[in-house]
């Protein structure tokens, strides 16, 4: 009986200690990701914030405003290497404009999908063929954030629907203005996909 609960306590240990080292290292990167921010010339950091605080250390994401000018929401998950080494990251929101998309997969049992999309860039980012630059992390996509907006204006604005096509996978990108688009505007068939690509601007 006393082995058991010798058992039980070293295991609650072991997890205290486990749930303490995550935590702990999670919250130094969260003021990592700030600090990094606030390093950056311009930058007025509007928000930074934890969207699932869990032991992954995932979900920072955050909104500034460069130069006065831009307003860039960078969404989940963010992490201080994202400043400076090559890493994917995404942008939710350019200014006034936020993103919808429509990903067909090819698969029988789950050909398409629909959510609140962002553009991503970086490491194998979808993005990177749309500009000219080569945007490795999120201070280069900072300090070039003007690149950054020449791509968001290559995407067509709703209701015209613009597709990347990457390996066997077609995202169909929808381009909205301060709304919130219904997945229920496009009517779900088996041909939604063929049919999407068929009225799509290829970007």
């Amino acid at each position: 009986m006393k082995l058991k609960w010798v058992i039980l306590a070293i295991l609650i240990m072991i997890l205290s200690i486990v749930y303490y080292k995550c935590d702990y290292e999670y919250l130094e990167d969260f003021r990592k990701i700030e600090k990094e921010f606030k390093k950056i010339d311009g930058v007025e950091l509007l928000e930074l914030k934890i969207g699932n605080p869990d032991l992954t250390a995932e979900e920072i994401h955050a909104k500034i405003r460069i130069n006065n000018d831009a307003i860039i929401h960078y969404g989940s998950s963010i992490f201080s290497s994202d400043f400076y080494t090559e890493s994917s990251f995404n942008i939710r929101q350019y200014g006034e404009w936020k993103f919808q998309t429509y990903i067909c997969t090819g698969r029988e049992s789950d050909q398409y999908d629909w959510w609140e999309g962002n553009i991503y860039l970086g490491k194998e980012g979808l993005f990177n063929k749309l500009s000219s630059l080569y945007l490795s992390n999120i201070k280069e996509s900072i300090i070039n954030y003007k690149e950054l907006e020449k791509i968001v204006m290559k995407i067509p604005e709703y209701p015209k629907i613009g597709v990347i096509n990457s390996n066997s996978i077609y995202s169909m990108f929808v381009f909205r203005h301060n709304q919130k688009v219904k997945p229920y505007t496009i009517n779900f068939t088996d041909n939604t996909c063929d049919s999407l690509r068929k009225i799509a601007i290829k970007l």
